[in-house]
């Protein structure tokens, strides 16, 4: 029975090691978006660690996820101005995609997870970038 637990970590630490990789290296493929590329590439094993992103769920998770933030980046382009509008229109985009991360994610848990990451990555990030800044004066 350890042994298959054993092997289980392997794969997972294989799969994140290669997809990073992977994404490192179509990354620094990319030229001019190279910079924004390589947040993606962070984000991407930033929430794949985080949600503990099976190989099984990736596709999935990837594909709804990035529909449910290009619609709350239309809401913040519908309203712009005003807060309580925002936030009602995300409550309901919420509640839709909580549902079909359920169906992926098998976990509420890794569902409430789910929409409290991006504030968490952007604060991470932000430490980065701020100890970086103050490393080099």
């Amino acid at each position: 029975m350890k042994e298959g637990e054993n092997l289980k970590k392997m794969v997972k630490k294989i799969f994140l090691l290669v997809s990073l990789v992977i994404s490192t290296y179509l990354c620094a493929a990319q030229g001019i978006n190279g910079q924004k590329s390589k947040l993606e590439t962070i984000k991407m094993a930033y929430v794949t660690k985080v949600l503990n992103l099976q190989p099984s769920e990736t596709q999935s998770f990837w594909s709804t996820y990035n529909l449910y933030l290009n619609d709350v980046q239309s809401i913040r382009q519908t309203f712009p101005n005003d807060e309580i509008k925002f936030d009602e229109h995300v409550v309901k985009v919420k509640k839709n995609y909580s549902k079909k991360f359920l169906k992926i994610l098998k976990d509420p848990n890794r569902v409430n997870k789910t929409f409290t990451l991006e504030r968490k990555y952007r604060s991470v990030l932000k430490k980065e970038l701020i100890g970086r800044s103050n490393s080099n004066s």
